[in-house]
């Protein structure tokens, strides 16, 4: 399963998505992964919080999965490196489920 991030990840959001990362983290899932389809916009704010998500699951021997990101998305990994240092399921597509971080209900997480 994923969490499907939806709009905009910045400054005027960041805690909202730090949250909603941490809350889904507790699955205490070997592989977490953040669908990034829908995200419309990140800054370095945003790119710092995956960094440091990351980071944590890696401490806890778990692994970071950036899944179907969009083009905009895509161009943002290469040009920042995090293609090379996070792993990375390059195609765009939707295959996998979202949930909200809170609950159990299918569903997804908006950001804004």
């Amino acid at each position: 399963m994923s969490l499907r991030l939806i709009g905009e990840g910045d400054l005027a959001t960041v805690s909202k998505f730090q949250a909603a990362l941490f809350s889904f983290a507790r699955r205490r899932q070997r592989v977490v992964a953040l669908d990034l389809s829908d995200l419309s916009f990140i800054d370095a704010t945003g790119l710092a919080a995956i960094i440091a998500f990351e980071r944590q699951l890696r401490d806890e021997e778990r692994t970071l999965m950036l899944s179907h990101p969009n083009p905009m998305m895509k161009r943002v990994l290469d040009a920042t490196g995090l293609t090379w240092l996070l792993e990375v399921q390059a195609e765009h597509h939707r295959t996998s489920k979202s949930l909200h971080p809170k609950g159990a209900t299918p569903k997804t997480t908006n950001w804004a």
